[in-house]
């Protein structure tokens, strides 16, 4: 929502269309530091399966954009930024 709101000018005022990208950065950030209190209390066999998890996922993603630049000279289409960051959420 915030990037829709962004990019087509809906609102045009400085202090607010800073207001809107902040908000879901804090948001993001808060979500962050729930995570990491949740693992930090969980057992070890949890623990364990999401931290693998999110390296595979990363992993995933970073063999995704590294790979796919090297075929984009080649008449690959030019991704959205928004393609990686589905690969990372889907693996």
């Amino acid at each position: 929502m915030a990037s829709l709101l962004l990019r087509y000018e809906i609102v045009a005022t400085p202090p607010l269309t800073w207001l809107i990208a902040a908000v879901p950065t804090f948001l993001g950030l808060l979500l962050i530091q729930i995570y990491v209190r949740f693992l930090r209390s969980a057992d070890e066999l949890l623990r364990k399966t999401h931290l693998e998890g999110l390296a595979l996922g990363f992993g995933a993603s970073f063999l995704f954009l590294t790979g796919y630049q090297l075929f984009e000279p080649l008449g690959a289409p030019v991704l959205d930024f928004n393609y990686p960051l589905m690969v990372l959420v889907l693996v």
